[in-house]
């Protein structure tokens, strides 16, 4: 089991509000509002941006259904989300039964600080390396309906490469597919002093062309491990 840096007890309430009738832009990294007129956080939201020490959550890939199988096997394409400031990290392959494969990808947050936070312009599925011919372009996004709710589905293409990636945001026990929601949530669970941790969650295939999402093969494998997936998310927010 992984150790968890424990947070602090709550500190004493902060008289100093934001003005209500004229917030300016809230402070890049935080989602917290800056003190009319001083450009400045408020004194809590300092409070809760102070350092942790590092720590690291041990994700361990949940048990394969009936007619499913872990697989020991290198990521497809060598492709690898660009997500950085996790706490811990899932990327395990799935075979089922009749061969078709399938990746579960998981980057989990905590103690959620600027370095460390889930929604970034610099977390994303598609992304071009700066020295080096990787270039995973976006093809197409859309939502969908799908076993643990409604998710989105991302078309990522490399060349001839082609990558379907459902994915979601796990926000403590709810889905989220919205960036700018995400966000929200984030920053009234800090004001609030409930636990931040979050987590990307995203199913990840090849497919043999920009067309094919391969909806049946990931629809299968949530059916059948959605509840495994939010078990394990549940577990690492408990270890505290």
């Amino acid at each position: 089991m992984a150790r968890r840096h424990h947070r602090q007890g709550a500190a004493s309430r902060d008289r100093t509000r934001p003005c209500a009738s004229n917030l300016v832009p809230a402070h890049r990294g935080t989602g917290l509002p800056h003190l009319c007129g001083t450009g400045r956080l408020p004194l809590a939201a300092q409070r809760l941006d102070a350092p942790v020490e590092p720590f690291a959550v041990v994700l361990p890939a949940p048990s394969p259904a009936d007619g499913w199988s872990l697989v020991e096997a290198p990521p497809f394409y060598d492709y690898q989300p660009r997500f950085r400031g996790q706490r811990g990290t899932l990327y395990q392959t799935y075979q089922r039964e009749d061969g078709a494969l399938l990746a579960l990808y998981i980057a989990y947050y905590a103690e959620q600080r600027p370095g460390n936070q889930m929604v970034t312009s610099v977390n994303r599925l598609n992304y071009r390396e700066e020295t080096g011919p990787v270039n995973w372009q976006l093809i197409s996004t859309r939502l969908a309906d799908m076993p643990p709710g409604r998710i989105q589905r991302t078309i990522i293409s490399d060349r001839d490469r082609i990558l379907a990636a459902w994915h979601w945001y796990w926000n403590g026990g709810s889905i989220e597919t919205n960036d700018r929601r995400a966000k929200i949530a984030f920053a009234t669970q800090r004001l609030t002093r409930q636990a931040d941790d979050a987590a990307f969650v995203a199913v990840l295939t090849p497919t043999p062309d920009r067309s094919d999402d391969a909806r049946e093969l990931v629809e299968a494998f949530l059916r059948d491990h959605a509840p495994a997936i939010e078990a394990l998310l549940d577990e690492a927010k408990a270890r505290q």
